[in-house]
């Protein structure tokens, strides 16, 4: 895999409640889980991730969070993180928080004792650091709940975005 740099800062949070085209991302890894009527599939996509939320096969949520902006969708919301470091959206059937931290040791654990993702890069600054991405997930009776760790390699120290959505799985669409 090439190594490619990228800055957290440039990242964009997509949200979209329907099933409005999201194209122009590179899956790396995918997974996918069911529970009643619902389809859920995790994605990898570079260093950052893309998870879709389907209720009787029609698409009812969608969250991106990328280092490009996507032409021609409509997100019902879009966040750029150019601005501040930590963004939340709450609402009734779906929430999500997003925030940079500074690493830690602990973060390469973090997620691995359930249902995951984890995909390494190159460190394209040729050091001895692995940047990396993490998508970890749990259903809790009819909510569920999603983590992600990007872990990007910067020239004196990696930048991590941890971010944390639940979707509720009781009245077949989430709502913002």
């Amino acid at each position: 895999m090439e190594s490619i740099f990228q800055d957290p800062r440039d990242l964009i949070l997509g949200i979209t409640m329907d099933d409005t085209p999201v194209n122009g991302l590179t899956v790396l890894q995918e997974s996918s889980i069911t529970h009643d009527s619902y389809e859920i599939t995790f994605r990898i996509i570079g260093e950052s991730h893309w998870v879709t939320i389907s209720h009787s096969g029609r698409v009812v949520c969608q969250e991106v969070l990328a280092c490009v902006r996507l032409e021609g969708v409509s997100w019902t919301h879009e966040y750029n993180f150019k601005e501040e470091t930590t963004h939340r959206l709450i609402s009734d059937g779906y929430a999500v928080s997003v925030g940079l931290e500074n690493f830690r040791e602990e973060f390469h654990k973090l997620g691995t004792d359930a249902e995951h993702l984890s995909l390494y890069f190159p460190d394209p600054f040729g050091g001895n650091f692995l940047p990396f991405t993490r998508v970890w997930w749990i259903r809790d009776a009819d909510v569920l709940r999603w983590w992600t760790l990007h872990v990007y390699a910067q020239p004196t120290q990696p930048v991590v975005v941890v971010s944390s959505s639940r979707f509720s799985l009781a009245g077949g669409e989430g709502t913002i």
